[in-house]
């Protein structure tokens, strides 16, 4: 693994008015969803363009509630929670600044208030230590791994181990590629082989720390 991905939370809000869904007529309305529904595809867009290439990046309206939530009623606010990662902080900064500049434009077209998205968390990227990338890199040719160099998306306690020593991490393949969610799935010959390669990493270090003493 190459770094754990940075965390952004970022809050906006829309504000519009609430009105009869049926005698408001449709060019009178301040339908604050509508509007909402074009940011959430733009932040999927930006984040598209954003992950496009060989570094990490993803972004996500994980958290959305809309007021006053009736089947018979234009919806008057949406607050929506978009969480967004990125290996490299660069692009980080990219996604939050045109993020904000999307959001004007929507904002300016659709004659719906929206406020200044606010950034509500903010973690930066994690780098792997390279030296530990090597010795990985060798483990796994020497226990007959298949391995390539990725980012982690997820958060994980090595970003906080990394602060106070070396830190890497190794993965191991899940079906469908699918983790972090009630289906995912190992098999115990890769949970094996990623066990393998940790051993003789360890052994490695352990080597390395003998010729140093």
């Amino acid at each position: 693994m190459t770094a754990i991905a940075s965390i952004t939370r970022i809050e906006v809000v829309v504000e519009g008015r609430a009105d009869h869904a049926g005698t408001t007529p449709m060019d009178a309305r301040k339908d604050a969803l509508t509007t909402a529904a074009w940011i959430a595809l733009g932040v999927e867009e930006l984040a598209r363009a954003l992950a496009s290439g060989d570094k990490h990046f993803a972004a996500t309206v994980g958290e959305f509630e809309m007021a006053p939530n009736a089947a018979n009623v234009v919806p008057a606010r949406v607050r929506m929670l978009i969480d967004a990662r990125a290996e490299l902080r660069e692009d980080m900064d990219r996604f939050v600044d045109e993020l904000g500049k999307g959001i004007a434009a929507i904002a300016e077209k659709t004659g719906i208030t929206v406020g200044e998205p606010r950034i509500v968390s903010d973690n930066p990227p994690t780098p792997c230590d390279p030296d530990l990338l090597e010795i990985l890199d060798a483990a796994c040719d020497s226990a007959g791994a298949r391995h390539r160099r990725m980012a982690s998306g997820a958060g994980h306690d090595t970003a906080w181990m990394a602060r106070i020593t070396k830190a890497a991490m190794i993965f191991v393949p899940c079906r469908d590629g699918r983790s972090h969610a009630p289906d995912e799935f190992a098999t115990t010959e890769d949970i094996a082989l990623g066990t393998a390669v940790l051993l003789d990493a360890v052994k490695a270090l352990d080597t390395r720390l003998q010729e140093k003493s």
